[in-house]
Protein backbone atom coordinates (compact mmCIF):
# COMPACT_ATOMS: atom_id res chain seq x y z
CA UNK A 1 0.00 0.00 0.00
CA UNK A 2 0.94 3.65 -0.70
CA UNK A 3 -0.14 5.98 2.57
CA UNK A 4 0.07 10.00 0.55
CA UNK A 5 1.05 12.50 3.80
CA UNK A 6 0.17 15.81 3.67
CA UNK A 7 2.16 18.65 4.39
CA UNK A 8 4.50 21.06 3.11
CA UNK A 9 7.87 19.91 5.08
CA UNK A 10 10.49 17.81 3.98
CA UNK A 11 9.88 13.79 5.03
CA UNK A 12 13.00 11.83 5.38
CA UNK A 13 13.09 8.80 2.92
CA UNK A 14 14.57 5.80 2.94
CA UNK A 15 17.39 5.11 0.17
CA UNK A 16 16.52 2.68 -2.18
CA UNK A 17 19.20 -0.27 -2.58
CA UNK A 18 21.05 -1.25 -6.49
CA UNK A 19 19.41 -4.84 -6.21
CA UNK A 20 21.94 -5.71 -8.59
CA UNK A 21 24.72 -4.71 -5.96
CA UNK A 22 22.85 -6.91 -3.46
CA UNK A 23 24.95 -10.68 -3.05
CA UNK A 24 25.17 -13.49 -1.43
CA UNK A 25 26.92 -13.26 1.92
CA UNK A 26 26.68 -9.90 2.44
CA UNK A 27 25.23 -9.03 6.11
CA UNK A 28 21.46 -7.21 6.30
CA UNK A 29 19.52 -6.25 9.31
CA UNK A 30 15.67 -7.06 9.35
CA UNK A 31 13.80 -4.77 10.88
CA UNK A 32 9.78 -4.76 12.45
CA UNK A 33 7.87 -5.05 15.42
CA UNK A 34 7.97 -9.14 15.76
CA UNK A 35 6.23 -11.05 18.18
CA UNK A 36 4.39 -7.42 19.66
CA UNK A 37 8.33 -6.27 20.70
CA UNK A 38 8.07 -2.65 18.97
CA UNK A 39 11.37 -1.45 16.74
CA UNK A 40 13.46 -4.04 16.58
CA UNK A 41 16.46 -5.01 14.67
CA UNK A 42 18.26 -8.56 13.73
CA UNK A 43 20.80 -9.11 11.94
CA UNK A 44 22.04 -11.80 9.21
CA UNK A 45 23.28 -12.54 5.91
CA UNK A 46 21.11 -12.60 2.31
CA UNK A 47 21.58 -16.63 2.01
CA UNK A 48 19.97 -16.88 -1.32
CA UNK A 49 18.33 -14.57 -4.35
CA UNK A 50 15.86 -15.30 -6.44
CA UNK A 51 14.28 -17.91 -4.24
CA UNK A 52 11.08 -19.18 -5.70
CA UNK A 53 8.55 -21.79 -5.74
CA UNK A 54 7.51 -21.86 -2.18
CA UNK A 55 4.17 -22.50 -3.31
CA UNK A 56 3.40 -19.55 -0.98
CA UNK A 57 -0.08 -17.98 -3.32
CA UNK A 58 -2.45 -19.94 -5.43
CA UNK A 59 -2.19 -17.76 -8.42
CA UNK A 60 -0.67 -18.60 -11.70
CA UNK A 61 0.51 -14.36 -11.99
CA UNK A 62 2.05 -14.18 -8.92
CA UNK A 63 5.94 -13.07 -8.61
CA UNK A 64 7.82 -15.05 -6.34
CA UNK A 65 11.29 -14.10 -6.59
CA UNK A 66 12.81 -13.25 -2.64
CA UNK A 67 15.61 -12.68 -0.99
CA UNK A 68 16.33 -15.23 1.50
CA UNK A 69 17.86 -14.20 4.64
CA UNK A 70 18.70 -15.91 7.79
CA UNK A 71 17.74 -12.65 10.07
CA UNK A 72 15.43 -13.55 12.52
CA UNK A 73 11.61 -12.69 11.14
CA UNK A 74 8.90 -13.60 13.09
CA UNK A 75 5.10 -12.42 12.70
CA UNK A 76 5.25 -9.22 13.19
CA UNK A 77 7.80 -8.48 10.86
CA UNK A 78 6.08 -8.34 7.72
CA UNK A 79 6.35 -4.89 6.08
CA UNK A 80 9.33 -3.93 7.89
CA UNK A 81 12.47 -3.48 5.78
CA UNK A 82 15.71 -5.47 5.15
CA UNK A 83 18.53 -2.90 5.00
CA UNK A 84 22.08 -3.87 4.22
CA UNK A 85 24.71 -2.07 6.22
CA UNK A 86 24.80 1.21 4.70
CA UNK A 87 21.14 1.98 5.65
CA UNK A 88 19.75 1.26 2.14
CA UNK A 89 16.74 -0.78 1.56
CA UNK A 90 17.13 -3.87 -0.20
CA UNK A 91 13.34 -5.62 0.59
CA UNK A 92 10.46 -6.00 2.28
CA UNK A 93 10.07 -8.60 4.50
CA UNK A 94 7.03 -11.13 4.06
CA UNK A 95 7.07 -14.42 4.83
CA UNK A 96 9.23 -17.15 6.48
CA UNK A 97 9.80 -20.96 6.04
CA UNK A 98 8.47 -22.58 9.36
CA UNK A 99 6.83 -25.81 10.75
CA UNK A 100 6.26 -23.74 14.12
CA UNK A 101 4.65 -20.56 12.84
CA UNK A 102 7.79 -18.86 14.07
CA UNK A 103 11.15 -18.21 13.16
CA UNK A 104 13.37 -21.60 12.30
CA UNK A 105 15.99 -20.62 10.14
CA UNK A 106 14.82 -18.81 7.04
CA UNK A 107 12.89 -15.27 5.67
CA UNK A 108 11.94 -13.77 2.95
CA UNK A 109 11.86 -10.67 1.38
CA UNK A 110 10.37 -8.76 -2.25
CA UNK A 111 13.38 -7.51 -4.08
CA UNK A 112 13.51 -3.70 -3.61
CA UNK A 113 13.11 -3.22 -7.51
CA UNK A 114 9.81 -5.06 -7.27
CA UNK A 115 8.74 -3.10 -4.51
CA UNK A 116 9.54 -0.21 -6.12
CA UNK A 117 8.06 -0.61 -9.62
CA UNK A 118 4.62 -1.28 -7.19
CA UNK A 119 5.13 1.82 -5.92
CA UNK A 120 5.34 3.77 -8.95
CA UNK A 121 2.40 1.58 -10.49
CA UNK A 122 -0.45 2.59 -8.05
CA UNK A 123 1.28 6.53 -7.14
CA UNK A 124 0.52 6.84 -11.31
CA UNK A 125 -2.30 4.68 -12.27
CA UNK A 126 -3.91 4.14 -8.45
CA UNK A 127 -3.52 0.16 -9.38
CA UNK A 128 -0.57 -2.13 -10.46
CA UNK A 129 -0.72 -2.04 -14.31
CA UNK A 130 2.08 -5.00 -14.61
CA UNK A 131 2.62 -6.03 -18.49
CA UNK A 132 2.71 -9.94 -19.20
CA UNK A 133 3.92 -12.22 -21.98
CA UNK A 134 1.02 -14.82 -21.57
CA UNK A 135 2.88 -17.98 -21.19
CA UNK A 136 3.82 -20.80 -18.69
CA UNK A 137 6.50 -21.27 -18.01
CA UNK A 138 9.47 -23.64 -15.74
CA UNK A 139 12.93 -23.44 -15.28
CA UNK A 140 15.84 -25.20 -16.97
CA UNK A 141 17.07 -26.88 -13.62
CA UNK A 142 19.45 -29.31 -14.37
CA UNK A 143 22.34 -30.76 -17.11
CA UNK A 144 19.40 -33.02 -18.16
CA UNK A 145 17.15 -30.37 -18.95
CA UNK A 146 19.50 -28.62 -20.43
CA UNK A 147 20.54 -31.39 -22.83
CA UNK A 148 17.23 -32.86 -24.07
CA UNK A 149 16.45 -28.90 -24.98
CA UNK A 150 19.93 -28.43 -27.10
CA UNK A 151 21.55 -26.47 -24.71
CA UNK A 152 25.01 -26.49 -23.51
CA UNK A 153 24.80 -24.97 -19.94
CA UNK A 154 22.21 -24.78 -17.42
CA UNK A 155 19.51 -21.82 -18.11
CA UNK A 156 16.93 -20.41 -19.56
CA UNK A 157 13.33 -20.64 -19.25
CA UNK A 158 10.98 -23.12 -20.83
CA UNK A 159 7.47 -22.36 -22.21
CA UNK A 160 5.77 -25.15 -21.80
CA UNK A 161 2.21 -23.84 -23.08
CA UNK A 162 0.79 -20.30 -24.81
CA UNK A 163 -1.98 -18.35 -23.70
CA UNK A 164 -4.82 -17.96 -26.92
CA UNK A 165 -4.67 -14.29 -28.42
CA UNK A 166 -1.84 -13.23 -26.06
CA UNK A 167 1.11 -11.34 -26.54
CA UNK A 168 3.25 -14.28 -26.65
CA UNK A 169 1.16 -15.70 -29.38
CA UNK A 170 1.45 -12.34 -31.23
CA UNK A 171 5.14 -12.17 -31.20
CA UNK A 172 5.23 -16.08 -32.05
CA UNK A 173 6.70 -17.67 -29.83
CA UNK A 174 5.56 -21.37 -29.22
CA UNK A 175 5.30 -24.08 -27.17
CA UNK A 176 8.79 -25.54 -26.71
CA UNK A 177 10.91 -22.32 -27.22
CA UNK A 178 13.48 -22.06 -24.64
CA UNK A 179 13.43 -18.38 -23.36
CA UNK A 180 17.10 -17.69 -23.18
CA UNK A 181 17.78 -13.71 -23.14
CA UNK A 182 15.60 -10.99 -21.81
CA UNK A 183 17.05 -7.39 -23.19
CA UNK A 184 19.94 -8.73 -23.61
CA UNK A 185 20.55 -10.24 -20.08
CA UNK A 186 20.55 -14.15 -19.77
CA UNK A 187 17.45 -16.11 -17.84
CA UNK A 188 18.46 -18.61 -15.18
CA UNK A 189 14.51 -19.31 -13.82
CA UNK A 190 10.92 -18.68 -14.29
CA UNK A 191 11.07 -16.62 -11.28
CA UNK A 192 13.42 -14.36 -12.61
CA UNK A 193 11.87 -13.59 -15.52
CA UNK A 194 8.51 -13.09 -13.90
CA UNK A 195 9.83 -10.38 -11.70
CA UNK A 196 11.33 -8.72 -14.58
CA UNK A 197 8.56 -9.14 -16.80
CA UNK A 198 6.89 -7.58 -13.64
CA UNK A 199 8.59 -4.13 -13.75
CA UNK A 200 7.57 -3.57 -16.61
CA UNK A 201 3.56 -2.43 -17.99
CA UNK A 202 1.40 -3.39 -20.10
CA UNK A 203 2.08 -1.56 -23.87
CA UNK A 204 5.81 -2.20 -23.18
CA UNK A 205 7.73 -3.55 -25.08
CA UNK A 206 11.09 -6.48 -24.74
CA UNK A 207 13.39 -8.05 -26.35
CA UNK A 208 13.78 -12.06 -26.01
CA UNK A 209 16.22 -14.26 -27.85
CA UNK A 210 14.19 -17.88 -28.12
CA UNK A 211 16.24 -21.00 -28.61
CA UNK A 212 13.89 -23.38 -31.33
CA UNK A 213 14.81 -26.24 -32.68
CA UNK A 214 18.96 -25.31 -32.26
CA UNK A 215 18.20 -22.21 -33.83
CA UNK A 216 18.50 -18.59 -31.69
CA UNK A 217 15.78 -16.41 -33.07
CA UNK A 218 14.94 -12.82 -31.77
CA UNK A 219 11.67 -11.42 -30.76
CA UNK A 220 9.84 -8.84 -30.20
CA UNK A 221 7.07 -8.74 -27.61
CA UNK A 222 4.64 -5.95 -26.63
CA UNK A 223 3.09 -6.86 -23.03
CA UNK A 224 -0.81 -6.65 -22.65
CA UNK A 225 -2.70 -6.19 -19.10
CA UNK A 226 -3.60 -9.22 -17.27
CA UNK A 227 -7.30 -8.79 -18.09
CA UNK A 228 -6.64 -8.92 -21.60
CA UNK A 229 -4.63 -12.57 -21.23
CA UNK A 230 -7.46 -14.16 -19.40
CA UNK A 231 -9.09 -16.16 -21.53
CA UNK A 232 -7.42 -19.41 -20.74
CA UNK A 233 -4.11 -21.44 -21.78
CA UNK A 234 -4.35 -22.99 -25.03
CA UNK A 235 -3.89 -26.82 -25.39
CA UNK A 236 -0.78 -26.83 -26.75
CA UNK A 237 -1.50 -27.27 -23.68
CA UNK A 238 17.93 -51.28 -23.72
CA UNK A 239 16.01 -53.62 -21.97
CA UNK A 240 12.45 -52.01 -21.96
CA UNK A 241 9.96 -55.35 -21.49
CA UNK A 242 6.91 -54.98 -24.08
CA UNK A 243 3.54 -56.38 -23.36
CA UNK A 244 2.59 -57.12 -26.48
CA UNK A 245 2.38 -57.05 -29.85
CA UNK A 246 0.44 -54.75 -31.61
CA UNK A 247 1.01 -51.10 -32.55
CA UNK A 248 -1.62 -49.96 -29.88
CA UNK A 249 -0.86 -52.52 -27.37
CA UNK A 250 0.14 -52.05 -23.72
CA UNK A 251 4.35 -51.16 -23.05
CA UNK A 252 6.08 -51.52 -19.94
CA UNK A 253 8.80 -49.58 -19.79
CA UNK A 254 10.19 -50.90 -16.39
CA UNK A 255 14.07 -49.66 -15.94
CA UNK A 256 11.98 -45.83 -16.82
CA UNK A 257 9.56 -47.12 -14.58
CA UNK A 258 6.30 -46.40 -16.15
CA UNK A 259 3.56 -47.91 -18.04
CA UNK A 260 1.64 -47.05 -21.13
CA UNK A 261 -1.83 -47.94 -22.91
CA UNK A 262 -3.67 -46.76 -25.95
CA UNK A 263 -6.31 -43.97 -25.91
CA UNK A 264 -10.01 -44.48 -26.10
CA UNK A 265 -12.14 -42.20 -27.29
CA UNK A 266 -13.89 -41.31 -24.02
CA UNK A 267 -10.45 -40.02 -23.24
CA UNK A 268 -9.67 -38.05 -26.33
CA UNK A 269 -12.96 -36.48 -25.16
CA UNK A 270 -11.90 -35.43 -22.02
CA UNK A 271 -8.10 -34.36 -22.75
CA UNK A 272 -9.21 -32.81 -26.29
CA UNK A 273 -6.84 -34.50 -27.73
CA UNK A 274 -6.94 -36.35 -31.14
CA UNK A 275 -3.66 -38.46 -30.71
CA UNK A 276 -1.05 -39.63 -27.66
CA UNK A 277 -1.11 -42.59 -25.10
CA UNK A 278 -2.61 -42.76 -21.33
CA UNK A 279 -0.05 -43.32 -18.79
CA UNK A 280 -1.49 -45.93 -16.39
CA UNK A 281 1.73 -46.19 -13.81
CA UNK A 282 4.48 -44.57 -13.17
CA UNK A 283 6.54 -46.72 -10.15
CA UNK A 284 7.86 -44.28 -6.65
CA UNK A 285 11.75 -43.08 -6.96
CA UNK A 286 11.85 -44.34 -10.76
CA UNK A 287 13.18 -42.12 -13.58
CA UNK A 288 9.88 -41.33 -14.62
CA UNK A 289 8.63 -40.70 -11.19
CA UNK A 290 11.42 -38.39 -10.57
CA UNK A 291 11.25 -36.40 -14.02
CA UNK A 292 7.46 -35.39 -13.53
CA UNK A 293 4.99 -38.02 -15.29
CA UNK A 294 2.17 -38.94 -13.63
CA UNK A 295 -0.47 -41.54 -13.87
CA UNK A 296 -3.84 -40.36 -16.01
CA UNK A 297 -1.45 -38.06 -17.92
CA UNK A 298 -1.72 -38.28 -22.21
CA UNK A 299 1.68 -38.32 -24.07
CA UNK A 300 1.13 -36.60 -27.03
CA UNK A 301 4.78 -35.80 -28.38
CA UNK A 302 7.67 -37.67 -27.68
CA UNK A 303 11.29 -36.05 -28.74
CA UNK A 304 9.28 -33.48 -30.62
CA UNK A 305 7.72 -35.73 -32.47
CA UNK A 306 3.99 -37.08 -32.43
CA UNK A 307 2.94 -39.16 -30.80
CA UNK A 308 -0.05 -41.82 -32.02
CA UNK A 309 0.23 -45.13 -30.63
CA UNK A 310 1.84 -47.30 -28.02
CA UNK A 311 4.71 -48.68 -30.73
CA UNK A 312 5.17 -45.22 -31.78
CA UNK A 313 5.90 -44.40 -28.42
CA UNK A 314 8.37 -47.57 -28.29
CA UNK A 315 10.43 -46.67 -30.96
CA UNK A 316 10.99 -43.52 -30.54
CA UNK A 317 12.61 -44.35 -26.50
CA UNK A 318 14.37 -47.86 -28.71
CA UNK A 319 16.13 -45.16 -31.02
CA UNK A 320 17.82 -43.34 -28.41
CA UNK A 321 21.15 -44.17 -26.72
CA UNK A 322 22.15 -44.46 -23.42
CA UNK A 323 22.73 -40.90 -21.62
CA UNK A 324 20.51 -39.33 -24.33
CA UNK A 325 18.05 -37.08 -23.03
CA UNK A 326 14.67 -36.32 -24.61
CA UNK A 327 11.44 -33.79 -24.22
CA UNK A 328 8.12 -35.20 -23.78
CA UNK A 329 4.67 -33.21 -24.20
CA UNK A 330 2.45 -34.60 -21.06
CA UNK A 331 -1.40 -33.35 -21.10
CA UNK A 332 -3.85 -33.60 -18.65
CA UNK A 333 -7.20 -32.61 -18.27
CA UNK A 334 -6.51 -28.92 -17.83
CA UNK A 335 -3.07 -28.00 -18.83
CA UNK A 336 0.18 -29.09 -20.99
CA UNK A 337 3.52 -29.80 -19.47
CA UNK A 338 6.72 -30.35 -20.75
CA UNK A 339 8.72 -32.90 -19.07
CA UNK A 340 12.38 -33.82 -19.76
CA UNK A 341 14.59 -36.59 -18.43
CA UNK A 342 17.11 -39.72 -19.88
CA UNK A 343 15.35 -41.82 -22.22
CA UNK A 344 17.48 -44.90 -20.76
CA UNK A 345 19.08 -45.43 -17.65
CA UNK A 346 22.46 -45.38 -17.72
CA UNK A 347 24.52 -48.86 -17.96
CA UNK A 348 25.73 -49.65 -14.03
Amino acid sequence: AVIKLEGGGDFPAVHFADINSVKVGEWVMAVGNPLGLTSTVTTGIVSAIGRGQLGMSRSSYSVEYYIQTDAAINPGNSGGGLFDMNGSLTGINTAIATSTGNYIGYGFAIPVDLVKSVIDDLIDDGEINRGYIGVSIKSVRDEVVAKALGLDEVYGVLVESILKGSAAEDAGIEAGDVLLELEGEKLYSSGELQSRIAQKRAGDKVDVLILRDGEKISKTVKLRARDEDEKGFADNSEGEAETGVGKNSPVNFDKLGFKVEKLTDKIKKEYDTENGVLITEVKRFSAASDRGLFPNGVIVEADRKEVNNTRELKDIIADKKPGDAMLIKVKDRKSTRLVTWPSRMPSS
